[in-house]
Formats: structure tokens, C-alpha cells, sequence
């Protein structure tokens, strides 16, 4: 091709005629050698049902997931038998691989069958495996054979001569097996016998077509095809030598493709021989090894080749290159005559017209560095030197520039209507072009005096007028209105400029802005990047925004791109097509722009520093395939761990590493990923396309991971692949450590309990003994001068009345006195006792009150009754007494006012509280009196209340009218008994044991 781009440049130079280029968009490209870590020396590709891409070679069996190879020694745990692997078949979800020495294994569900001689495996290494269109397993070694019945079964009818031979086993579409040997082409009938089909001297490879063609190169006659049906044999010239190592290939597009030497060509022979092989790949594109040993075609169309020094890989590109196999520059490009499109090299003197899959025509033409259509079909073009129209693709008329304009580049134009032409010229601003005239910016006052980058007209007929420094001006018949950055304007140089079909787009080296009532406003992407040099902007059809820049060709989609600016002002969704898709150089940021040309059939047209190409945007292939989804394993600081599920990592793991994979092999690097670790992701983390998780400072526990993968397209895989794995705690992250720790807190709690109630029962202590105290105070001053005091003054007045006559009247008045003053003496004596006393009930409250109830029953004829519950505990004097005046008052209320049928005491002698109860089935309190705490007048209630209080301890009394009344007194243990406190032992023994016997 390079003699034939040579052989254009030399007619070019000559004014010769033109040239004819067959139309052929190179295939995406893309080799690894042993230096990406491929294997070198492959043998067999296959693909399996999870889209893994497995590869013998003589350094092992690989698996490769279109990113990293792996070294596979064993396959679901089963070890392979060699690692010098021969030939690999991917069949119903299994994997059969035969080696370089001998022996067949079949991996399938996780089990393994190794066949031997046992099984009727033929000895030696097996070169071929191939499965037919009814499932049978066909194999070839030193002998031709079929799996049949759970056995190997030789094909006996094979002559050895022929045997030796055989290079090649095929099956045709019909299901008919072909054999392709050294000396002929053979096929077995319905008997199992070998029949030669056709003689063939020094075969060197064979391969049959889906259109049922048989092509075959010989190193004596050359390529050759034949035509089963009718027998006919054609030898098909190349126009180059006899190669003595070709390899084909036959794509289930149905052509045939010629290897020899790291290049590969597709054969077509209806062509004139110049043009009948057309380069597969790219024009300095070259395969990574010069010698092809494996051929494969995987379910996805991807074309796969093992050669002598790495692995290649073959797919159609989204993007079309447009006369790619010729060197060329960037070109002025302009919608030419029948949905064809110009270009004119700015500096290699020739113009390209293309077609959409159609053939590209080269022809010699002057360079250009500028171009626009006219409204009449014609073109405007020009350079530094002169402006020129051309119609129908060829020139029409020629205007040499002005005198001060020559030598300084055409940087834009566009059509004005009426045979004129707006003219940006480097250095000599806009200028308006009409018969034979120029006008510096059309006479029109207020438009800046310095170049113009770019120029459009509108579909209303308005002129804009790009400039360097975020300027924009539009020309409206005579009106000139000027946009900056006062307006929102703020992309730099403006490059490009397209006006849809409802709003105007500026595109500029500084992002891409939309003006809208007046103002324009920023477009920016999801993450609040901008659009970098932005010199081709193109509204389609269906109204799909496409940019062209120095990241490659970018769509947004119709609904977000007619969205308001505060809808775009969070940003948009995008679809990138750069390199991956077939796009080669990039976008040229000074001239010729614009550089994105929409045609009248819909494609879009793009040209760039290596060419010009198009996208159809109405057909870009789809891939509707989710990925498959696996997890490789995991990894933490000391060990790398497998994918198996229900993995124990060792305490102190922290770090850890999972590595996953999708196999998309199309586009690798545009497969996206999310995942999630249940326990401490609370949603789906997006890693972009790095394919491993990181975690910090795990915690010991059960975890499960998931991860999910979309391919190049966005379609998802949701179920994806999961792992689940556990982190085993150490002694102080265990459960019996946190219980330990839990019973130490609750013990310390505990013990700052009993050390509070101490402090608060020795604080009760301290004051019912200073009540004691004052109380034998009282007792000892009433005693030592009260009493004392009336005694003495009862003997004087004895005496006194003992001297006077006993019939005195006085006397008897005076008698009486003294015997209130000795009853007095009596009584103040009575509660001297009852002072000093320490009660005689405290040791037994209970016997106390059930006599004291017992004696009030008797008195007033009530049923009374008496339970104690818990051990009963010895009491503090003065609280028995507290407690014996409450329930006296209570009982007194119960047997005088209630008109009751029964009165029952119940004392609880519990671990943490006492509680006495009374109850009695009489009339009940009126609610209002219990409002007010007693009756007016009355102290009952009130009291008890008081030396409830006193003591520490809580009354309650429930009652309604006529539904009886219940007393209650709630006192702290710690407040009553004069022992410790029952321990927690014996507390529980009186909970849970007593309580329920």
C-alpha cells in the first residue's frame, strides 16, 4: 500500500488523474508481547462459558480476562497433567486440553477426566480438537478420531501416508468433516472411509468460508479457492511474490484473510489486482510475532491470534477511517455531491472524497486550509495564497489574495449568500469577499478589528464570528451583537460554532458553553470537568449533541442536551469514542476547523492530524452482553488467599485486598464495576475500572462481598459474584473477653452500688441514732426536772393537804389535784419509758402487728389476717417504731371507717425493699379526699405520710369508692434491717426460689 500511496503522490505532482481506494475501515488492533506478560509460542486459544479467554502456549496454560494473564496449573482444584499444553477445546461448559506429550483431560463442573489408551486415546500428542455441528468430539494425533459411547474410536480407514499428513480437520456448514492433508483434500463419506476430494501438491494451510468455500495455499501453486459444488478449482493471483509461510483465515463474516509476516490482508478477488488484497489492520499496524500459530473467533465476533512472540486481538471499530491506508494531514472538510464528503490535505496536495462504506477517491488538488459549502452545492475553498470555488469537484473559478493578505493562511470561511463569501484571513481579520471585492468585516462597524478563529451561519441566515479570548460576535443583516465574558462566556478560543435546532453551541479550547436569553452558560460533566478543545460541535438528527476534541468524539443525549442551564448546571452524562473505537490522531486545534461535518445521510464526519473518518449515529454497535463476573481472591498483608467461599482469615487481619474480573473482552478498559462489603459499606462504592476492593482496619467478623460489573455499554451484570469469609477475633477482640469485660464493669458497678448504699444506709444510721440520742436527751431532761419537779411539788402539796382538817372543803378539791398530778407523774413517766425504750417489738415487727390487728378485730368483729414473705429480717428500733405508728393509723382508718368485711397485713421482706401492705374490701376513700392527702381537719393521712418520708420510705394508697383500700409503705432494705444487706446469692434465692414454693 505505501508503493501505491507513493506511486498518488508521483501522479499528484504530474496532474495526473485520479485514483480509487476500495473501502475498508481497519480493525481495532491491539497486540500483548512477553513484555504485557503474555505467553509467546501459543498453540490453541479458547473461550469458555464465563468469557475467560484460555491459551496454551509452550510456556503453560494462561487464562487472560482481557487485562492481566494468570498461569493456570490447575483448573477447580484439579491439578493439569503437563504444563507444555497443546491444544485447548471450550465445549457445554467444560474445557478439554490435550499435551505436548501425550494425553487428553477433560475439566468440566468442577471434576476432572484424564483419558488414556484405557479409554482408546491414540498415542502421542493430539494437534487438533474440533467438535461438530451434532456435538460429537473429533480429535487428531498419529491418528484421525471420534468420541463415541464414553470412547475414543479411531477412524481405521485412514491410510497412514495420508495420516502423516494431515494438517488441517474442518467442518463445512453442512456438518461435513473436510481433511486437509499435504498431498489432497480429503472427506469422509457415510461409511467412515476416507475420500481424497482433491489433489493438492505442498499444502501449506486450508480453510473453509461460511459461504461454503474452500480456500487453500500451496507452496507450488500458490492461493488458491474451490467450489465443492461444482468442482471448479480458481488460483487467485496476489500482487506480490509467492509467500512460502502463508496462513489463512476465514472470519464468519465469510472473507478470507491471508497471514504472512505479521501483517494480515482480507482477499477479495473480484478486484482489479492492485486492489484485490486490502491491509486488515492499520497501515503501520503489525502483529506481535511474524509467524501465526492459533486462530480463533470467539462468540462475540473478536478475532483472536496466538503468534510466535504474544497474542493479538481483532475487532470492527465504531469509528470509520476514511481512505485509512494512505498518509495524509488534517483536511478542510465539506458535505460533497450524493452523500459523499470532501477533504483537501492542508499540506499533502490532494483531495479525498468519501462515502460512507463506500470507496475512497484520491485525487491531486491543491492544499487547503480552509473550506465551506455554498448554497449552491459548490465549495469555497482556500490557503495563503488564493480563494477558489469548487463545483461538483472540479474548480470553477480562482482569486488570487490581495497583495497584503498573500502569504498568511485562510483561517475559516463561510458562504454569504449571492456568490459571496466571508473570508478570516491570519493577520488581516474578516473580510467579505463578493465580485472580485474585499470588504474588512463588510463594512460593518463594531465587529473586533483581529482575526476570526471560526465561522457558521445559522439556518435564519445570521453570521457568528468566533474570536481568541471568549468573543463571539453574530452578524444580523447590518446588527452586530458581541458576546464575552460578561455573558458567561468562558472557553477560551472559540473553535467551533453550530447552531441546532432550538439553541446556539460555542465550543472552544476552554469547554463548550450554550447561550440561552441572552447569556451563555457552561456544559460540564458529572464530576464538573470541562470539554477540552472543543473544535468540531454537530447537533444530529435525532438531537444528540456530538463533540469533537482532544479527547476524542463525545455524545450526549438529546434530552439532557436540551435541557434548561439550571438543569446542566449539576452536570452531564456522556459516551466517549476515542482510540479504543478507531480514532486515530486528534482533533487539530487551530486549523482547518470546525472538524466534525454533519452529512445529509445522517453520518457524522470528523477529521483529525491522521485523516478523516464517520460514525453513522443511528447504527453504532450495541454489545446487549453483561459480563460475566468473577472474584480472583483475597489478599491481606502476610498471604493471598483463593475465590472459595466460607474463608477463615487468622486474628490481627486488618488490610485486605479482593481482586475481580469481568470478562469483556471487546473493550476492557471501558468495563465499569461497583461493589459493596455487607458490615461496612452502607451503599455500592464506585471503583471506575480498577478491578480490586482495599479495606482498613476491619473488624473480626462474618463479612460477605459483592461486586457487579457493567461492559462497554452499560449493560450490567446484577447478579455478579459474591465471596464470604470470616476474620477470627483475637483473646481481647473474642466474645468471652467481652463478656469478661462486661461481667468485670457490671461487678465494679455492682460493688459501687453496695459501697453507695452503705454510704447512704450509714448516713440513715447517723441520723435515726441522733434521733436516738435527742430522743434520751428528752427522755433524761423530763425525767431529771419535769417529773422530778412535779413529784416534789405532789409530796408538798400531800403534806400541805395532810395538815389540814379532814372535813375541810378545800381539802377535797385539793385531794382531786393531786391525783391528776399523780396521774400526770404517770403518764410523763409512761413516755419517758417510751423514749429510752428500744421498742420490745423491734426484734419481731411482724408478731407486733398481727397482735395488735388480731386485738382490733376481736374489738370491732372483722376477719383480719397476717402473711409474711421472704426471711424475715431483724429491724432498726426506731424504724419498727415508724413503721408500727403507720400501720396502727392504717389499721385504726381500716377497722373504724371502712365498714370492712376483711383487713389483711402483708409484710415482704425483700432483698432491695421492705413493703408492708394493709388492705380491706370496705367502702373506699372518695377520690377527692385522696386528691387532697386526707380529709379537712383530719391528720391520719398526713402523718403517716410525714413519717413515711422520715424514714426514707415512699406511702402509696389506691383506693375508689366502693372497691376498698390498699396501703402501701416502701422502704430500702438497707433502711430497716439491722444486718447487712442479703447478698446476690441469697437475693436470688428468695426471687426465684422462695417466692415460688
Amino acid at each position: 500500500m505505501r508503493t501505491l500511496f507513493l506511486f498518488l503522490i508521483a501522479l499528484s505532482l504530474l496532474d495526473a488523474a485520479q485514483a480509487s481506494v476500495p473501502y475498508r475501515s481497519p480493525l481495532n488492533h491491539k497486540a500483548w508481547t512477553k513484555s504485557d506478560g503474555a505467553p509467546v509460542e501459543i498453540h490453541s486459544i479458547a473461550r469458555d462459558k464465563d468469557g475467560w479467554l484460555w491459551i496454551a502456549s509452550a510456556t503453560g496454560l494462561h487464562r487472560f480476562d482481557g487485562v492481566q494473564f494468570e498461569r493456570v496449573d490447575s483448573i477447580g482444584g484439579h491439578a493439569l497433567k503437563s504444563s507444555n499444553v497443546l491444544q485447548l477445546l471450550a465445549f457445554d461448559g467444560g474445557l478439554l486440553v490435550s499435551y505436548q506429550f501425550g494425553g487428553l483431560s477433560l475439566f468440566k463442573d468442577g471434576k476432572v477426566t484424564h483419558y488414556t489408551a484405557k479409554d482408546g486415546l491414540p498415542p502421542g500428542s493430539i494437534q487438533r480438537l474440533v467438535q461438530g455441528p451434532d456435538g460429537t468430539l473429533w480429535l487428531l494425533g498419529h491418528t484421525l478420531a471420534r468420541f463415541r459411547d464414553g470412547r475414543w474410536q479411531q477412524v481405521e480407514t485412514v491410510p497412514h501416508r495420508v495420516l502423516n499428513d494431515i494438517r488441517i480437520i474442518q467442518f463445512d456448514p453442512a456438518g461435513k468433516l473436510w481433511v486437509f492433508a499435504w498431498g489432497g483434500l480429503y472427506t469422509i463419506d457415510g461409511r467412515g472411509m476416507l475420500v481424497k476430494e482433491l489433489e493438492i501438491d505442498g499444502l501449506l494451510d486450508g480453510r473453509l468460508t461460511s459461504k461454503g468455500e474452500i480456500w487453500f495455499a500451496s507452496d507450488k501453486t500458490g492461493l488458491q479457492r474451490y467450489d465443492p459444488a461444482t468442482r471448479r478449482l480458481t488460483p487467485v493471483e496476489l500482487p506480490k511474490r509467492r509467500p512460502v509461510n502463508m496462513g489463512l483465515f476465514a472470519p464468519r463474516a465469510g472473507e478470507l484473510w491471508v497471514i504472512d509476516s505479521g501483517k494480515v490482508t482480507a482477499v477479495q478477488p473480484e478486484l482489479p489486482l492492485a486492489e484485490r488484497a486490502q491491509p486488515v489492520l492499520a497501515l503501520s499496524a503489525i502483529l506481535s510475532g511474524k509467524s501465526v500459530r492459533a486462530r480463533f473467533e470467539d462468540m462475540e465476533g473478536i478475532i483472536w491470534f496466538g503468534t510466535s512472540g504474544g497474542l493479538d486481538r481483532l475487532r470492527p471499530n465504531r469509528l470509520h477511517e476514511a481512505g485509512a491506508h494512505v498518509d495524509w494531514q488534517a483536511s478542510a472538510l465539506a458535505e460533497g455531491d450524493d452523500h459523499t464528503m470532501v477533504a483537501n490535505s492542508s499540506f499533502d496536495r490532494m483531495r479525498v472524497t468519501a462515502r460512507a462504506n463506500g470507496p475512497t477517491t484520491i485525487e491531486a488538488a491543491p492544499d487547503a486550509t480552509a473550506a465551506a459549502r455554498a448554497a449552491d452545492g459548490g465549495h469555497w475553498l482556500g490557503n495563503d495564497a488564493c480563494l477558489w470555488r469548487n463545483l461538483h469537484g472540479r474548480e470553477q473559478q480562482k482569486w488570487p489574495l490581495p497583495p497584503e493578505m498573500k502569504g498568511h493562511t485562510i483561517q475559516a470561511l463561510a458562504d454569504a449568500g449571492d456568490g459571496a463569501v466571508w473570508v478570516s484571513v491570519v493577520r488581516n481579520g474578516l473580510n467579505l469577499f463578493r465580485d472580485g471585492k474585499w470588504t474588512r468585516n463588510g463594512g460593518l462597524p463594531g465587529l473586533p478589528q483581529d482575526t476570526a478563529v471560526s465561522l457558521a451561519r445559522d439556518p435564519k441566515g445570521r453570521l457568528w464570528i468566533g474570536y481568541t479570548g471568549s468573543r463571539i460576535a453574530m452578524v444580523d443583516a447590518a446588527k452586530v451583537s458581541l458576546y464575552g465574558e460578561r455573558d458567561g462566556l468562558d472557553i477560551g478560543n472559540v473553535l467551533s460554532l453550530y447552531h441546532g435546532a432550538t439553541r446556539m453551541w460555542a465550543g472552544g479550547e476552554n469547554g463548550v458553553a450554550m447561550l440561552h436569553e441572552g447569556r451563555f452558560h457552561p456544559l460540564k460533566d458529572r464530576q464538573g470537568n470541562i470539554f477540552r478543545g472543543i473544535s468540531g460541535l454537530v447537533e444530529a438528527a435525532n438531537g444528540d449533541l456530538w463533540l469533537h476534541g482532544i479527547e476524542g468524539l463525545t455524545r450526549i443525549d438529546a434530552k439532557v442536551a436540551r435541557r434548561g442551564p439550571a438543569e446542566l448546571a449539576d452536570g452531564v452524562d456522556f459516551e466517549r469514542f476515542d482510540y479504543l473505537d478507531g480514532l486515530q490522531g486528534g482533533a487539530v486545534q487551530i486549523r482547518p476547523v470546525p472538524t466534525l461535518v454533519p452529512n445529509s445521510d445522517g453520518t457524522l464526519w470528523y477529521a483529525t492530524n491522521e485523516g478523516m473518518g464517520w460514525i453513522d449515529p443511528a447504527r453504532i454497535p450495541r454489545n446487549t452482553v453483561p459480563p460475566s463476573v468473577m472474584i480472583r481472591g483475597l489478599r491481606t498483608d502476610r498471604k493471598s488467599y483463593g475465590s472459595s467461599n466460607g474463608q477463615v482469615l487468622p486474628e490481627n487481619t486488618s488490610n485486605l485486598r479482593i481482586d475481580f474480573t469481568a470478562t469483556a473482552l471487546a473493550m476492557p478498559e471501558r468495563v465499569r464495576f461497583k461493589y459493596r462489603l455487607s458490615g461496612v459499606d452502607a451503599d455500592w462504592r464506585d471503583p471506575g475500572s480498577t478491578r480490586a476492593a482495599f479495606y482498613t482496619s476491619l473488624a473480626p467478623g462474618s463479612y460477605q462481598f459483592q461486586v457487579l460489573a457493567a461492559n462497554e455499554d452499560g449493560v450490567w451484570n446484577e447478579r455478579g459474584a459474591t465471596i464470604s469469609f470470616r476474620i477470627l477475633p483475637t483473646f481481647l477482640q473474642s466474645g468471652w473477653f467481652k463478656v469478661l469485660c462486661v461481667l468485670a464493669v457490671a461487678t465494679l458497678l455492682y460493688l459501687a452500688y453496695l459501697m453507695r448504699i452503705a454510704q447512704v444506709s450509714a448516713k440513715f444510721r447517723a441520723q435515726i441514732q441522733a434521733r436516738q440520742n435527742e430522743r434520751e436527751r428528752i427522755a433524761r431532761a423530763l425525767h431529771d426536772t419535769l417529773l422530778q419537779g412535779v413529784q416534789s411539788l405532789t409530796l408538798r402539796l400531800q403534806t400541805a393537804i395532810n395538815q389540814l382538817p379532814s372535813d375541810a372543803p378545800v381539802r377535797v378539791n385539793m385531794e382531786a389535784i393531786l391525783d391528776s398530778a399523780d396521774q400526770m407523774v404517770v403518764d410523763g413517766r409512761d413516755q419517758v419509758m417510751d423514749l429510752r425504750a428500744s421498742m420490745e417489738f423491734g426484734s419481731d415487727l411482724g408478731a407486733t402487728l398481727e397482735s395488735t390487728g388480731a386485738s382490733m378485730a376481736q374489738e370491732y368483729g372483722i376477719k383480719f389476717g397476717f402473711t409474711a414473705e421472704g426471711l424475715v429480717q431483724p429491724t432498726q428500733a426506731l424504724v419498727s417504731d415508724e413503721i408500727y405508728c403507720i400501720a396502727r393509723e392504717a389499721l385504726s382508718n381500716a377497722f373504724r371507717h371502712a365498714s370492712a368485711k376483711r383487713v389483711e397485713v402483708q409484710l415482704s421482706y425483700g432483698c432491695e425493699f421492705f413493703e408492708l401492705h394493709i388492705r380491706d374490701d370496705g367502702l373506699g376513700i372518695d377520690e377527692a379526699v385522696l386528691g387532697a392527702g386526707g380529709r379537712h381537719g383530719h391528720w391520719g393521712l398526713t402523718g403517716m405520710r410525714e413519717r413515711a418520708s422520715g424514714i426514707g420510705g415512699k406511702l402509696d394508697i389506691w383506693s375508689g369508692k366502693g372497691k376498698g383500700t390498699e396501703v402501701v409503705l416502701t422502704l430500702p432494705a438497707a433502711n430497716v434491717y439491722t444486718g447487712a444487706v442479703p447478698s446476690m446469692p441469697r437475693r436470688w434465692f428468695e426471687r426465684y426460689v422462695l417466692r415460688r414454693r
